[in-house]
């Protein structure tokens, strides 16, 4: 029995973090063997000393009197397709016979990284069994963010929105409105997946548990977490 991956994609302050966790204790309540991940987070431990480089790579990279912008989006451009490549394949090798949660693909990476080139890069990459887009009106998502996210410019998260919009129409992800509570955002989540009738977006043949688990140390449970 094949991995089956969900990934939810969308915007800074679109839920992205708090849904993928609520999604797979809802699966694991439905009898499925569920994994949450983090592309970003996850993938940088099976490196040996990957989070040691990652902290002192992101340390390098925000020091602008020694790197400057040019240098410090090239390596964003080197980087960030080839992670994007290998992010599917991993999740598929190191859960075998489950169903893995994605927090975020690869898309507003490459776009921030490649421009223009990223919606044909995005036809290059291997795609999840079932892509959810969550969205909700920019101001909504923009009153969410914090940090560095509001420090970044309207117009750029108009543009990413029409360019998840568009990958959104080509490539036939499901929708889900974020401008409602957790909770309904959560069941019209596990709604949207479960009534899926095309054999690429089923469950019905995603791995269930043969026996319940309860604190499985393997398991890489969810942390309680509101980022987007």
């Amino acid at each position: 029995m094949k991995t089956y991956v969900i990934a939810l994609v969308g915007l800074d302050g679109a839920g992205k973090t708090t849904q993928a966790q609520l999604l797979t204790n809802r699966l694991r309540e439905a009898g499925h063997e569920a994994t949450y991940v983090h592309p970003s987070n996850d993938f940088i431990s099976l490196i040996p000393g990957g989070e040691r480089i990652k902290r002192r790579l992101v340390g390098w990279l925000h020091r602008p009197t020694l790197v400057s912008r040019v240098t410090r989006r090239l390596c964003m451009v080197l980087f960030g397709y080839w992670f994007a490549l290998v992010s599917l394949a991993l999740a598929r090798s190191r859960y075998r016979n489950r169903i893995v949660v994605f927090d975020r693909y690869r898309h507003q990476f490459l776009y921030d990284c490649y421009g223009p080139l990223a919606p044909w890069l995005v036809h290059t990459l291997p795609a999840p069994d079932q892509t959810v887009w969550l969205t909700a009106d920019l101001d909504t998502l923009v009153g969410r963010m914090s940090g560095r996210d509001l420090e970044t410019s309207k117009s750029y998260y108009r543009s990413a929105h029409r360019f998840h919009e568009r990958l959104a129409e080509q490539h036939g992800w499901d929708r889900v409105d974020t401008d409602q509570s957790i909770d309904r955002i959560g069941t019209e989540l596990l709604d949207t997946i479960t009534r899926s009738e095309t054999d690429s977006h089923s469950l019905e043949r995603a791995p269930r548990q043969v026996n319940a688990r309860v604190n499985d140390p393997q398991e890489n449970d969810p942390q309680t977490e509101t980022a987007g």
